[in-house]
């Protein structure tokens, strides 16, 4: 289960008590995490430092399709996501901070898919439960339903205490909430998020649906730094759909961000993945960029997007966060996950089931010829293309024996 969010650092008093040596490393375990405190004498001055680290799982674009919202509605009218997340509990439960983007509405009824997305609230219920601590609002779906369903999304997310970032009610609530900033284990990193557009839909005022514009995200950088922040994770929706590859927008705005202040991009919206690279040049500067996750679950696939094989599924971006003896936060264990939509019927109902590509390949399901093809299909146009093009971001891989994921 996930520890309580913005813990802070500290050191018992009684500890300095018992320091015999320079250098002492001693163990602290929880449930989750392990922590260890370095003690260093230096100039004669005691040092007194904890070397932690925090979690992060960043997955691409929840969608519901017309198909998904029939498929999730039982005989007596209730909506049911749970099975959704069968396969994903120690994918996701595992990292302190789990985040992705809502790429609907929660407007009420009635509700619908494509192209104007209201969902059920019993989706956003699901995704919460199944352990995702953030959501993301800003993509071209956020005024599907107006200024009403707008503001109704932002209220059922707030009822549900869910952290929230991209879209506001008025620029008072924009103020008060934005960057947001999460904190834990004496780590501080603010987190930013902005669309390209919203279907030519006009944002109603008051209401702010926030935009990728130079001028707004330089100022929202300056606030994040103000605020004494570790790091900057901008979660940009960008870029032309059914691609493998980052188009010169997404390249041009990428480039931009990590030279602005942008520690990490994370980015959405083609519907198909595309490449990962960790950066580190020769003054140890650490970035990372990842041009699009793919979506997490939809109704997009084969037979219904004209041979879009890509669109059934799509990846994740892992890495931690920790600080070094010198009080620097770097990265590590930086990985990506792929999974697949596996669509079937189960109970003489229509599944739609979001299934990890290296937890499938160790444990046996019964699944029919046809789904098997679109799946190998999807492992190899996928693992492909990101063992040719990512840039020092290797696969975890799945052990059935701890049901945990590693990098090898």
């Amino acid at each position: 289960m996930k520890e309580n969010l913005f813990l802070s650092r500290r050191i018992p008093l009684l500890l300095l008590l018992f320091i015999s040596c320079f250098n002492i490393s001693c163990q602290a375990t929880n449930n989750k995490k392990e922590s260890s405190i370095i003690i260093q004498i230096i100039d004669s001055t005691l040092l007194v430092e904890t070397d932690e680290e925090i979690s992060f799982l960043f997955m691409g674009d929840f969608m519901q399709h017309s198909p998904q919202i029939k498929a999730a509605k039982d005989s007596v009218g209730n909506y049911d996501y749970g099975h959704y997340f069968d396969y994903t509990n120690s994918l996701i439960q595992n990292v302190d901070f789990a985040i992705a983007n809502l790429e609907v509405t929660l407007a009420g009824k009635p509700y619908d898919g494509y192209p104007r997305f209201s969902s059920p609230d019993e989706y956003a219920v699901a995704i919460q439960n199944a352990g995702f601590d953030v959501l993301t609002t800003a993509n071209n779906h956020s005024n599907d339903c107006g200024s009403d369903g707008l503001v109704r999304t932002i209220n059922v997310l707030d009822s549900l205490k869910f952290m929230h970032l991209g879209t506001y009610k008025d620029s008072i609530e924009r103020i008060n909430n934005y960057p947001l900033i999460i904190e834990k284990k004496g780590i501080k990193v603010a987190l930013l998020n902005y669309t390209y557009g919203t279907n030519g839909l006009d944002t109603k005022h008051p209401n702010i649906v926030n935009m990728i514009d130079e001028e707004i995200i330089l100022q929202d950088i300056q606030i994040a730094r103000d605020s004494n922040i570790d790091k900057i994770i901008v979660i940009t929706h960008w870029g032309g759909e059914y691609q493998s590859f980052p188009d010169e927008y997404q390249k041009k705005w990428g480039e931009w961000l990590l030279s602005n202040g942008a520690d990490i991009v994370i980015g959405g919206h083609p519907h198909w993945v595309q490449p990962a690279e960790y950066r580190k040049d020769s003054l140890n500067n650490e970035r990372i960029i990842i041009w699009s996750l793919g979506n997490i679950i939809s109704n997009q696939r084969v037979s219904t997007m004209n041979n879009m094989e890509h669109t059934d599924g799509g990846s994740s971006l892992q890495f931690s966060l920790y600080r070094d003896s010198t009080g620097e936060v770097k990265f590590k264990n930086i990985g990506y996950h792929l999974h697949w939509v596996w669509l079937h019927n189960k109970d003489d109902r229509k599944r739609y089931q979001i299934l990890p590509i290296s937890k499938s390949e160790k444990i046996l399901l019964n699944m029919e010829e046809k789904s098997k093809k679109e799946l190998n299909k999807f492992i190899d146009n996928e693992r492909s293309l990101y063992l040719q093009n990512n840039i020092n971001v290797p696969e975890f891989q799945y052990n059935l024996k701890s049901d945990s994921y590693y990098l090898e």
